[in-house]
């Protein structure tokens, strides 16, 4: 398989969206509980305002549970490794199989931030050895970089 066909070029693009959608939940599971234990741990302390402690608490245990951003990583990390088999395999593998393996991988797909889709892209390309124009917002170059992913 050649690495600059679309159906090579997709494949990687999926991988990438999916690993980094999977490390910037679970480093925001894990940040939020940070947060939570130390908050939690200075509710305990002998001030007149440990109510403020315990506010971040409430919200982030709030947040955490709307969100769920642990479940959200974890399945983004199962599709990333499905992603990674075919790309592993990608030279034994005709565009045509491809293509059909990835129609069955996407019904699966976690659902992601708009503000990763780009750095994906440009992490694929790079991957690829293709050429892109396309230059990051701020936002997007800290969403890539909480995701452990930020393409240069």
């Amino acid at each position: 398989m050649i690495k600059q066909s679309s159906e090579y070029f997709h494949l990687t693009y999926c991988y990438y969206l999916e690993a980094m959608t999977a490390t910037f939940h679970g480093r925001a599971d894990k940040l939020m509980t940070a947060i939570q234990l130390i908050s939690g741990t200075a509710v305990f302390t002998n001030m007149s305002l440990s109510w403020l402690f315990a506010l971040p608490v409430v919200v982030i245990a709030t947040i955490q549970l709307v969100w769920q951003p642990a479940i959200i990583s974890e399945r983004a990390n199962v599709q990333s490794r499905q992603y990674g088999e075919l790309l592993y395999e990608g030279d034994e593998l005709t565009p045509q199989l491809i293509a059909q393996k990835l129609k069955t991988l996407h019904h699966s797909d976690s659902a992601t931030f708009g503000s990763l889709l780009n750095p994906a892209y440009k992490r694929a390309a790079i991957a690829c050895g293709l050429t892109d124009d396309i230059s990051l917002s701020f936002q997007e170059k800290l969403f890539a970089w909480f995701a452990g992913c930020l393409p240069r």
